[in-house]
């Protein structure tokens, strides 16, 4: 039996050898094995990972609306960002003005502007609305429920609210200063979210708004545009018992040597009872508050 000899050449498993070729092919099948199962691991973490950072309708909350909001308003707020029922990412370096620009673009007739858009980590979107104040009832010629007249809700800046289905606005629509200019109605091509279109409504808006709790605490009842001077709109106030007190411009575009809107708050609440009934007050200046101001009750 012969033996291989001790000095032959040991046996390479390169590829020409069947052993080497099956050793190798081995290898490459482990290697590729391993390589497969890590980019997949890979693959799974980082849509795992991406998912983390995905901003849903449940992971976006608005500033809490005031009581006079109805229910459902941030409702359909959420529901325009995610109209397409697709999520945000928060690693979107833009993300915070898109959505400022896209609450903005809704014209939600309640939003008056976005005031700024937190981004928390990892899937956290705060959304800070300042929304708009109902501050007087401008009333309207118009048949509402075997009604002759109507109430229209506006802000300080004459913006049309939405009114009737507001359970807030209905119970507490007597406390709300009115403004009467005729009963003339806002054009039928407005709806809430729209001025009013007429500057008389705004600054009687802008009236009631200075005023505040001074306006129920001395008893007043509606705000109504008296005259024009000098191309300046005049307003009167007129009481529950029907005494008229005039108030002259409107804040801001007083005329020279005006009181200012503060001055006139300060100088009411300085009358007594008997002078507010007796309707004869001109607040614009203190010379005129002096000459036909009624005696004060003794």
């Amino acid at each position: 039996m012969n033996r291989p000899s001790r000095n032959a050449a040991p046996t390479r498993l390169g590829l020409a050898d069947p052993l080497g070729r099956q050793l190798w092919i081995c290898a490459l099948m482990v290697i590729l094995f391993i390589g497969g199962a890590y980019a997949l691991s890979r693959s799974i973490k980082s849509q795992t990972d991406d998912k983390v950072y995905l901003v849903t309708k449940e992971r976006i909350s608005f500033s809490a609306p005031p009581k006079w909001i109805a229910e459902g308003v941030l409702q359909q707020i959420a529901d325009v960002l995610f109209v397409d029922d697709k999520p945000f990412d928060v690693r979107d370096r833009d993300l915070t003005q898109r959505i400022a620009a896209a609450v903005e673009a809704a014209e939600n007739p309640w939003v008056q502007s976005v005031e700024r858009v937190v981004k928390y980590y990892p899937t956290k979107v705060l959304v800070d609305i300042q929304y708009r104040r109902p501050v007087a009832m401008v009333e309207v010629k118009m048949k509402i429920d075997d009604a002759d007249w109507g109430l229209i809700p506006v802000d300080s800046q004459g913006v049309i609210l939405p009114g009737r289905g507001n359970g807030f606005l209905e119970a507490n629509r007597k406390s709300f200063p009115r403004i009467n200019l005729g009963g003339v109605a806002p054009d039928g091509t407005k709806k809430p979210g729209n001025e009013w279109g007429d500057v008389r409504i705004t600054e009687a808006a802008r009236i009631a708004d200075s005023l505040g709790s001074v306006w129920s605490r001395l008893n007043f009842h509606r705000i109504v545009a008296a005259a024009s001077e000098d191309g300046h709109n005049l307003y009167e106030l007129h009481t529950t018992d029907g005494a008229h007190l005039m108030w002259g411009s409107a804040p801001g575009v007083e005329r020279a040597h005006e009181n200012s809107a503060a001055q006139k708050i300060g100088m009411l609440l300085a009358l007594q009872e008997s002078q507010i009934a007796a309707g004869v007050v001109d607040l614009r200046t203190p010379a005129e508050l002096t000459s036909t101001a009624a005696p004060a009750a003794r």
